[in-house]
């Protein structure tokens, strides 16, 4: 077993948000060489990025699941034995692309994982995040259309439908800052399609068995939708089942049955929702030019998100 002070991260899956880092994370912890934080989504290195309190509908909630201390931030790795791999996945570390410098200085020997999506369908997918949540009570359109009225008033990152899509700034900087070679780029496409062929090719980039068989690839953890179960839909409103699960200092055990109750509760009655063209037509135009310098950047055809 390692000593405390070897018990650091070496892994930071960074998003971006909705992009299948929930499922990537249920995976590789499954791993025997991969040890990953539990929550999931500690943020630690993001606390000194963003601007407190934040505000909207769920603005103090979000405030309260930060890790906001290097010691409760170490305490999240102190059970890893000897996995090789030690990892945590806060989803808005993309978005703060400076946090790239922050884990450069800090955790030198650092590999890093970015899930990416089609912006649009990521878009579409936080904000029906935000309604299954029930939180957000605006069209998608609409939404769209506030969306610089709430950064303004400091909502979380996860109301940014828009920005956070624009990804090549945020995934050039982790190239520069980290180098090609420290950083993985998976695809939402190719982990769906695709997923023992890729959960392979990440376990070769962190230096583990890639010959590991997950038995639950294919799963799919943290749909979007809106739940049709108008008792369910109350429930979630009252967001005590995901204060509990979210919260750093309620035990790991009560945390874990929250978690399943809370996602039996969402997936239940889950039901899709389309987008409207003219929501996606909105999207494509706003996105064109940033998916085609990402596509260069990656050197992945891209293109086919704004056709």
């Amino acid at each position: 077993m390692p000593s405390d002070e070897a018990k650091v991260p070496n892994l930071f899956m960074v998003g971006a948000a909705k992009s299948a880092t929930t499922s990537i994370y249920n995976y590789l912890k499954k791993h025997p060489e991969i040890f990953f934080s539990d929550p999931k989504e500690p943020r630690y290195l993001s606390y000194k990025h963003e601007q407190f309190p934040h505000n909207g509908p769920n603005g103090e909630y979000y405030d309260s699941t930060f890790i906001k201390t290097k010691e409760d931030y170490m305490d999240l790795f102190k059970e890893a034995a000897n996995e090789k791999v030690i990892g945590e996945a806060s989803i808005q570390y993309l978005y703060f692309p400076q946090i790239a410098l922050d884990i450069k200085e800090i955790y030198p020997d650092a590999k890093v994982i970015i899930c990416l999506r089609n912006p649009i369908d990521r878009a579409y997918s936080s904000y029906m995040h935000n309604v299954r949540s029930g939180y957000e009570n605006l069209s998608f359109y609409d939404a769209l259309q506030k969306e610089e009225e709430r950064i303004e008033l400091n909502y979380p990152f996860l109301w940014h439908y828009k920005e956070v899509g624009l990804y090549y700034k945020q995934v050039k900087k982790y190239l520069e800052v980290l180098g090609k070679e420290n950083v993985k780029i998976v695809l939402y496409e190719d982990i769906n399609n695709n997923t023992q062929e890729v959960l392979k090719d990440i376990c070769e980039f962190l230096g583990v068995n890639a010959d590991y068989e997950f038995q639950d690839a294919g799963q799919v953890y943290n749909r979007s939708g809106r739940s049709s179960n108008p008792i369910i839909n109350y429930l979630i409103k009252q967001n005590l089942l995901k204060k509990i699960m979210k919260h750093p200092k309620v035990p790991k055990f009560i945390r874990n049955i929250s978690y399943t109750m809370y996602h039996q509760l969402l997936t239940k009655f889950l039901k899709k929702e389309k987008m409207h063209e003219k929501e996606r037509a909105y999207l494509k135009d706003y996105y064109k030019r940033d998916v085609l310098l990402l596509g260069d950047l990656i050197n992945r055809d891209t293109a086919h998100w704004i056709e």
